[in-house]
Order: structure tokens, then sequence, then C-alpha cells
């Protein structure tokens, strides 16, 4: 099982820090949460070039691939906190359901998702939430991603963000 209440407390210190530092105390950011996410899907993907660049002859960057995925982790959780969801847990069984064959099938998938977030009302929001983390983790397994290693990347990529919020980034 994933459980993810101490990643979403560090979240919410964060995005607490952003909102006073940033003045958005009454801002909606759940849609630019979802497009940030599906952007850092998008620069994750570009660091692994052998999975869908044919015409290239660049080599995968799965060390780089794990920050920017590190950063879809933080708009997941981001966008929970927003939405007032105090634990995630995603069983190994949900993430297999929610996991595709291939790679570039999971990441179609994936871009599928926020949009059912961004339609629905609150009540079915949770569920897609937790939907999409079982499907990114399921991301990350397909890349070969160990989930301590997620974890490890994870809170050093939130210090970074707290020191960058800290001098006005």
């Amino acid at each position: 099982m994933y459980a993810f209440k101490e990643l979403l407390e560090e979240q919410r210190k964060l995005d607490l820090n952003i909102i006073q530092t940033k003045k958005l105390d009454n801002e909606d950011r759940t849609l630019k949460k979802l497009a940030a996410f599906t952007t850092e899907l998008g620069e994750m993907v570009n660091e692994l070039p052998e999975t869908f660049k044919f015409w290239a002859n660049k080599k995968n960057d799965k060390q780089k691939a794990l920050v920017e995925y590190v950063d879809g982790i933080h708009f997941i959780l981001g966008l929970a906190v927003d939405l007032g969801i105090e634990d995630i847990r995603i069983l190994n069984a949900e993430v297999s359901v929610y996991t595709k064959e291939s790679f570039l099938e999971q990441v179609l998938y994936l871009n599928t998702i926020p949009n059912k977030i961004s339609t629905r009302g609150p009540s079915h929001q949770k569920r897609w939430v937790e939907i999409l983390m079982a499907a990114y983790i399921g991301l990350g397994q397909l890349i070969g991603f160990e989930w301590d290693e997620v974890v490890e990347a994870y809170h050093k990529k939130n210090k970074i963000n707290h020191d960058r919020q800290d001098a006005n980034y």
C-alpha cells in the first residue's frame, strides 16, 4: 500500500508558503495545477526520448526523468491539498488496475484524467485524484522507479522548492 499522509503534510506546508508569499488566498488553482501536472508529465517523457522519439538518437536520462516525475507528484499532492483531501491510500491492486501495458499507453491515459477531475463535483474529485495517483505510480513502475527513490527524490525537490520560495522564485 502507498500512503501519502506525510507527503501531503509536506506539500501543505509548501503550498501554504507559496499562497502567503504570492498572496493567493482566494484563488482557485485547480485548473492551473492540472495544467502544471500535464506539463511536468510531458517534461518527464521528454527525458526518455528512446520511448517515443524514433527519429532521434538521444538516450534516456532516468535521473532527470525522476526529477520531472517528482514534480508531477508535487502537483497531484498540491491538488489534493487544495481539494481538502487529508490522506490518499493506494493499494497495489489499484495501481495494477490503472496501469496499461506500455509506457506510452500509460502516458496517454494519464493525460485523460485531469479533465475528469476538472469537470467533476467535489464528491467525485477525491476518487479521481486517487485514480490519477494510482496511474502515476503505475507509470513510475513502468519506468523502473522504486518507490523509496521516488519518496527520497520528493523530499529533495520539496526542499529545493522551499529554498526557491525563500529566494523569491
